[in-house]
């Protein structure tokens, strides 16, 4: 998000990560005259959630998760989006997940700042509507469920590669 917000003379290429992105850019693009640029859809990449084989193991035997050709799949994310808005304790989702202190969450990058951060919360939104994306009149009455749940992440990250660093440095539990 904030790269096509920033300064962009000099580069022969930005990779926005959303069509939401490239809109702001192209929206920015048409203020200050900037003109002779070309947009192209090269790849879109799936949404990939960091865990620990303790966590995915667990939620494997609760039917959530599962493994297809070496990968592994949320297959419920609107189980796991419950368990989360009721702050399902770990202790409470299986004994080998016991020791991580507090309740089920996932954290995330900043959504005002990280395309990641606002595609899970986008995910989010849409389960909630029912499986659909949210109208702008729609999400007004999600926002306040979406605020918990960004909140209850604690400190969010400016990049994924944080995340990433620090859930390798300090271990299940933390992260």
């Amino acid at each position: 998000v904030e790269m096509v917000q920033d300064e962009t003379s000099g580069y022969d290429a930005l990779w926005p990560a959303s069509e939401y992105c490239k809109q702001i850019f192209e929206q920015r693009s048409r203020q200050t005259g900037l003109a002779g640029y070309k947009t192209a859809d090269i790849f879109s990449s799936p949404m990939v959630v960091m865990s620990w084989p303790q966590v995915t193991d667990a939620l494997t035997r609760r039917g959530m998760v599962r493994s297809q050709d070496g990968a592994l799949y949320i297959n419920d994310m609107p189980k796991l989006l419950k368990m989360i808005e009721d702050r399902t304790k770990w202790k409470d989702v299986d004994s080998a997940v016991a020791m991580i202190y507090g309740a089920v969450n996932t954290k995330s990058t900043d959504p005002t700042k990280s395309n990641s951060g606002a595609t899970l919360m986008g995910l989010y939104a849409g389960i909630m509507n029912g499986g659909d994306p949210p109208t702008v009149q729609q999400l007004e009455p999600l926002l306040k469920r979406l605020k918990a749940i960004a909140e209850r992440g604690g400190m969010q990250e400016a990049s994924s590669g944080d995340i990433f660093s620090h859930a390798l440095s300090q271990g299940v539990g933390a992260y």
